[in-house]
């Protein structure tokens, strides 16, 4: 089960968002929203492979350490997905005319909410943290790859 843990937290957040922007969207979706469904799916691989090193980080270097990971991968993926929609553009006419001032704007708001969606994540995850993962032991350090 704790192997399985992390895609299970990671797959929630991630069913979370896509019915939140499947309920603000236009019904049917328009064919733009493959887009959306594609970076959650990313999002999800990326939170899965994530949390067990921040359980890792929580055990050896304490929950402090654990949040600020969290925050600053959710700000580096927030930032990673805004300009990644500003590249593709929405296809809208009235979308093209965006001012610096905007773009900001998009760039601190996706920041922003990627820093609180990790924040949450980090703080559902730790407390979902496997029984075995409680005590610091070097077996558990060493024993993941991704460190």
């Amino acid at each position: 089960m704790s192997r399985r843990r992390p895609w299970i937290i990671a797959g929630c957040f991630g069913f979370g968002w896509l019915a939140v922007l499947y309920a603000g969207a236009d019904h049917p979706p328009p064919s733009g929203f493959a887009v959306v469904v594609v970076i959650i799916l990313g999002l999800v691989v990326c939170t899965g492979l994530l949390i067990p090193r921040l359980w890792r980080i929580r055990v050896t270097k304490g929950i402090g350490r654990a949040l600020v990971l969290a925050v600053v991968c959710g700000v580096a993926l927030g930032m990673l997905v805004a300009v990644a929609l500003l590249i593709k553009g929405s296809g809208e006419p009235s979308n093209a005319n965006l001012s610096a001032a905007d773009i900001c704007l998009w760039l601190i708001a996706a920041c922003a909410v990627g820093a609180v969606n990790a924040g949450l994540v980090a703080v559902v995850a730790i407390k979902m943290r496997p029984p075995e993962m409680n005590s610091h032991s070097s077996e558990q350090v060493e024993s993941n790859p991704i460190c």
